[in-house]
């Protein structure tokens, strides 16, 4: 879908970041994500705005970093982690004021190893529809795991526990052959199909409401289940998809990449301390070479495949 924004959603979405995360002349954000998304095009915006200056390099490196003295970065979890792995990454923390986490959901395990080298790590909720940030966390914030609502956004729980929005920086609309679809309800509010919490102005994101499935009655988030995968051992990336269940209807399936001997059974085990019953996997299976290259592989093809191989157990 063709997004399209007006000048205001960019300045409004710069202003409430600014005042989140202190920007200044001096300050020096550099450009690590593509201008052709709006996380790109956000530090632009974000730069113009407080006069500070924007690094472009073609390294993502420590030295690099330390010589062009960046104070602000953007990173999706893959750069992050990356960035983590390399030596001497803890002089990071005394020249970095920020490094912004986005573009999915974050590791915890990554975001706690940031914090033992005094990085100051924000992690945050956006969307292109929402021309960036939605709610991100606050400087020193101990919990990461809720961010607080920006200003001039707005953010409400459906009954559905869908996560919806609007305010200065909702985008103009859908383009569309004959013009530009607005895509709003009746109240103006926008429909991410996320879902999550909202407490005093902190949104916590649980998942996709188009993964949620059934499992015996009780609704099943594959992404919480995700989480505590990552969470619970050498596991790397983790995506849960539902399979068919005599009994249940469906179950969970979990596909998993580690660079890690990973034992099956001990993950159980760790997942009963942390997880009811009716989330628990019915498989782990190793995550195919050729789905591991992808940034967001199709939980669909993995879907048909995960009933492919349970499929001879029912």
């Amino acid at each position: 879908k063709a997004v399209v924004h007006t000048l205001g959603n960019h300045y409004y979405s710069a202003l409430g970041s600014n005042e989140n995360i202190p920007l200044s002349p001096g300050d020096r954000w550099q450009l690590a994500l593509p201008l052709y998304h709006v996380s790109g095009m956000g530090i632009v915006f974000r730069s113009v705005v407080a006069g500070s200056a924007i690094v472009i390099s073609n390294e993502l490196t420590v030295k690099s970093l330390l010589e062009n003295r960046v104070t602000h970065l953007s990173l999706v979890s893959t750069q992050f982690k990356r960035l983590l792995a390399m030596e001497e990454a803890e002089k990071l923390q005394s020249q970095l004021r920020a490094i912004l986490l986005g573009g999915g959901p974050i590791p915890r395990k990554l975001i706690q190893q940031g914090k033992a080298l005094n990085l100051p790590v924000f992690t945050s909720y956006g969307l292109s529809e929402m021309t960036s940030q939605v709610a991100t966390t606050t400087p020193n914030q101990s919990d990461l795991s809720s961010a607080r609502v920006l200003p001039y956004r707005e953010v409400k729980i459906s009954s559905e526990g869908e996560i919806l929005v609007r305010g200065a920086t909702l985008f103009a609309g859908y383009l569309q052959e004959n013009g530009i679809d607005p895509s709003r309800d009746e109240q103006g509010w926008f429909h991410t199909r996320d879902s999550g919490t909202l407490d005093e102005n902190y949104l916590q994101v649980t998942g996709r409401l188009d993964n949620q499935f059934i499992s015996g009655g009780e609704n099943i988030q594959p992404e919480i289940i995700e989480r505590a995968l990552l969470d619970s051992g050498d596991i790397d990336s983790a995506i849960v998809v539902p399979v068919p269940d005599e009994e249940f209807g469906q179950r969970p399936f979990a596909f998993y990449a580690s660079t890690h001997p990973i034992h099956p059974e001990e993950i159980s085990i760790a997942l009963r301390k942390i997880l009811p019953a009716y989330m628990l996997p019915v498989q782990f299976t190793p995550l195919p070479e050729e789905f591991r290259t992808d940034l967001k592989p199709s939980r669909q093809k993995l879907r048909d495949l995960a009933v492919e191989i349970f499929a001879p157990k029912l």
